[in-house]
C-alpha cells in the first residue's frame, strides 16, 4: 500500500510539473509568434515559477518590453522625419514658384518696357533728321543716349531672366 501511495504521488507530481512546464512552453511559444508577426510586442506572460523557466519567462517577457518601447521610439522618430520631409518638400515647392513667378514677372516686364522704349527711342531718332536748332538737337539727342542706356538696362534684366530660366543662348566671340 504504500508503495502504490509513492508511486501515485510521484505520478501526481510529474502530471502536474509536465502540466505546469507544458502550459508556460506553449505561452511562450504562443508570445513568440505573436511578436514575430509584430501582433503583440508588449504581451507579458505570467509565471510564478521561480526555477530557470521562470527565470526563462522573466527574460522573455523584459525583451518584449523593450521591444515595444524601442518600437515605439522608432515610430515617433519615422513620424517626426516625415513630417520634416513633408515641410521640406512643401518650401521647397514655393520656393520654386517663388522663383518661377519672378522670372516670370521679369521677363514680362522687360518685354512690356521694351516696346515702348524703343518706340520712345524710334522716334527721338526720326526727331533728330528733322529741321532743329542746336538746342533742340542737343536735347534729342541726350533723349537718345538715354534711352539707348535704358534699353540696354532693360536688356540685361532680360538676360538675367533667360538665364535663370535656362534659355539664354551663348555666342562664341573672339576678343584681344
Amino acid at each position: 500500500v504504500f508503495s502504490i501511495s509513492v508511486i501515485l504521488l510521484v505520478s501526481y507530481l510529474l502530471i502536474v510539473f509536465y502540466l505546469t512546464v507544458r502550459r508556460t512552453v506553449s505561452s511562450l511559444e504562443v508570445a513568440a509568434e505573436r511578436m514575430t508577426r509584430g501582433d503583440d510586442l508588449g504581451g507579458e506572460i505570467l509565471i510564478e515559477s521561480q526555477d530557470e523557466l521562470g527565470k526563462l519567462v522573466r527574460s522573455f517577457n523584459e525583451i518584449a518590453v523593450r521591444l515595444k518601447k524601442e518600437w515605439s521610439q522608432a515610430r515617433e522618430e519615422n513620424a517626426r522625419a516625415t513630417a520634416a520631409e513633408s515641410e521640406l518638400k512643401n518650401a521647397r515647392d514655393e520656393a520654386v514658384q517663388a522663383s518661377k513667378a519672378k522670372s516670370d514677372f521679369l521677363a514680362m516686364m522687360s518685354h512690356e518696357i521694351r516696346t515702348p522704349m524703343n518706340a520712345i527711342i524710334g522716334m527721338a531718332e526720326l526727331l533728330n533728321e528733322t529741321s532743329l536748332n542746336d538746342e533742340q538737337k542737343q536735347f534729342v539727342q541726350v533723349l537718345i543716349r538715354n534711352g539707348n542706356h535704358l534699353l540696354n538696362v532693360i536688356n540685361d534684366i532680360l538676360d538675367l531672366s533667360k538665364v535663370e530660366a535656362g534659355r539664354l543662348e551663348l555666342e562664341t566671340v573672339e576678343f584681344n
